[in-house]
């Protein structure tokens, strides 16, 4: 290895402050921004595929949002040998090992573990709604729709393009060109797109800006543009190979319909990097657009180009207005969740909700069959809470201070979701009702209780939170013309905190659709609240949702053999805390953790539960780095 290489390898940073400049009058910056200084306010988009995350946020003593996007390096091959992750400074932390199967946690040395950052600030609502997670929808645009709806759009509402003339004229990133033709009509800058660190080949990807100014997309796109679109190919492929080694044969090149922004540009990446937006409907190869234009002149100007937009963005509330798109309504009638590919739920595939909007019914505890609500309770909506994981001041579908028709509705404090008078709000472990449905007997007796007890035997029924009740669903009981029935429908009700607590570990894990064997599938954090003061947790890691294991068929055995059955398990870590320490403040924190509240006795079962399937590992395997191994079920 060169003298270069290991130099390179072993500098750290001179400082890790990602800083970006702040813009003068010519939009060139000249101050700098720091992210110690950068206060979190929301997660715009967390793409576990892609390892992005953007934040928005704002800087202390600035005025103004700004968004800050974090992307995962790619590996690079020059570093994967004994001087780069597998050098002596690399250190492992042990998951878990069994036979031959381990799984770590590695930690090479911090100039390996760099995360490529984007700083946009000031940001605008245009920006916010271009990096937020949304519905999207493909449109069909004719010529006519062009000239009617879009182009009226973009002329009046497009980003500035400030940033890209500072670039032309030499203002800004004159560091970061590789190839500048200075020609005003077919000339370009090729330079590292943002979402490249200009280092790493195997994500490589430039953008070819172009000098002429007032082509704003394909659309202007005819036979007089062709010497510059061959001038970008063929000089931008000639450069590439020259600086990075890529061959042309190795590059994708494409436009963008719609372009990020409204100032031609040309995208080359490296053919194995899955950079974003080379789908159909949104990449055309240029190749195929030099060939569609000398085939027919005016091509673009006639033809009919799909295109995606999303639910935030202002070109879309056109169309929507103009008939040409519907928004997706998010269908809340519907109460049953359906999972046809998991058939080893313990409530069958379909969660069954035994409450119906405009029913009346009581709401009784599940200990003694107190009758805790009021005498005849009717719910004019059922709803479906979120994870806890979301930004709760964005999910509109409560509260904001109008009634929707059902009461006056309670302004959201502090993020949390607060129910009209008759919503009915529940997920998987509890529900949440106003307490105004709730006896003046049992409210009396809790006034000044943060739980909520039975006020005949005295069990633990959820929690107060001023004008709302969290009641648990393995602790509360719907009456229902003199009969009573679980919150859920049941296959166990004589044992409905096991019951519960292995549905609802099921659903969590599937939740999130994380599934691949020998990975770590899915964090869980169950929170229980065991006191006024003191609550405790349990960390559960799902290591496999579909281990193969080869169990004996009690009947079946005979006297000189035992028949072995093949099936599927789910195995687990899992650990108890009894305080709100480092560990889970770390799980909680992590956006990919999911997290939920649960009753004491589902709390109690569910851990006597996993402790009594912990018994069917064998002992050697049983404890790993102060973990537990575990089934969730066998």
């Amino acid at each position: 290895m060169s003298d270069s290489k290991n130099q390179k390898l072993d500098s750290e940073p001179s400082s890790k402050k990602i800083k970006i400049d702040h813009e003068n009058d010519n939009g060139v910056n000249d101050n700098q921004l720091e992210l110690k200084d950068f206060e979190l306010e929301k997660i715009l988009n967390n793409n576990t595929v892609r390892k992005t995350v953007c934040v928005q946020g704002k800087f202390k003593d600035k005025s103004g949002v700004a968004l800050i996007v974090l992307e995962k390096n790619a590996f690079t091959e020059e570093v994967l040998d004994n001087e780069g992750y597998f050098s002596v400074d690399t250190e492992l932390k042990t998951f878990f090992q069994n036979d031959i199967y381990g799984n770590y946690e590695c930690f090479p040395r911090p100039s390996l573990n760099g995360v490529k950052t984007s700083i946009i600030y000031p940001a605008t609502e245009k920006h916010i709604a271009k990096f937020s997670q949304q519905e999207s929808h493909i449109v069909l645009e004719t010529p006519q729709l062009y000239e009617k709806l879009t182009l009226p759009h973009i002329t009046k509402e497009q980003f500035n393009l400030q940033w890209v003339y500072n670039i032309l004229e030499g203002k800004s990133e004159q560091d970061r060109i590789v190839y500048d033709n200075k020609c005003e009509r077919d000339g370009f800058v090729l330079l590292p797109d943002l979402k490249w660190d200009g280092l790493t080949k195997e994500t490589l990807y430039l953008l070819a800006i172009v000098r002429r100014r007032g082509i704003k997309s394909l659309r202007d796109l005819d036979e007089s543009t062709l010497p510059l679109l061959k001038r970008i190919r063929d000089e931008g492929k000639k450069k590439i190979y020259e600086k990075y080694k890529v061959p042309a044969s190795q590059l994708r090149v494409y436009l963008h319909y719609q372009p990020s922004f409204y100032h031609l540009h040309v995208h080359f990446t490296y053919l194995r990097h899955e950079a974003p937006g080379i789908y159909a409907e949104k990449s055309h190869l240029l190749d195929t657009v030099i060939d569609n234009i000398e085939m027919i002149g005016d091509y673009y100007q006639r033809a009919t180009l799909p295109f995606t937009i999303r639910e935030m963005d202002n070109i879309f509330n056109i169309y929507e207005t103009n008939g040409h798109v519907h928004r997706i309504k998010p269908n809340i009638e519907n109460i049953e969740l359906i999972d046809n590919n998991l058939d080893s739920s313990t409530k069958g595939n379909v969660l069954k909700l035994n409450v119906e909007a405009g029913e009346e019914l009581k709401l009784t505890c599940a200990n003694c069959s107190n009758v805790v609500s009021g005498s005849n309770v009717k719910f004019d909506r059922i709803l479906e809470l979120p994870t806890a994981n979301l930004d709760m001041s964005e999910w509109f579908c409560h509260g904001h201070g109008h009634s929707h028709g059902h009461g006056d509705a309670l302004p959201p404090t502090d993020g949390v979701i607060k129910p009209n008078k008759s919503d009915f709000l529940y997920r998987l472990t509890f529900f949440v009702v106003n307490n105004s449905n709730l006896s003046d007997k049992t409210n009396k007796f809790n006034s000044k209780r943060e739980v909520y007890h039975c006020n005949r035997c005295l069990a633990w029924l959820g929690l107060k939170d001023k004008d709302t009740v969290k009641l648990y669903n393995s602790e509360v009981k719907l009456q229902q013309n003199g009969t009573e029935s679980m919150v859920f429908a049941n296959k166990t009700v004589q044992d409905i905190h096991t019951d519960d607590f292995i549905y609802t570990i099921e659903y969590m894990t599937r939740e999130f659709n994380l599934g691949f064997q020998y990975t770590v599938m899915c964090k869980i954090v169950l929170e229980c609240t065991i006191s006024t003061t003191k609550k405790q947790f349990l960390l559960i890691w799902v290591m496999d949702k579909e281990l193969q294991v080869l169990r004996n068929n009690v009947d079946t055995i005979l006297s000189d053999k035992i028949e072995l059955q093949s099936t599927s398990v789910t195995k687990i870590l899992f650990k108890v805390e009894f305080c709100m320490n480092e560990e889970v403040e770390s799980w909680v924190s992590d956006p990919g953790v999911v997290t939920t509240e649960i009753s004491k006795g589902m709390f109690t079962n569910g851990l006597a539960h996993l402790q009594k399937m912990s018994q069917k590992v064998p002992e050697y395997f049983r404890n790993t780095n102060g973990y537990c191994v575990s089934y969730l079920k066998v």
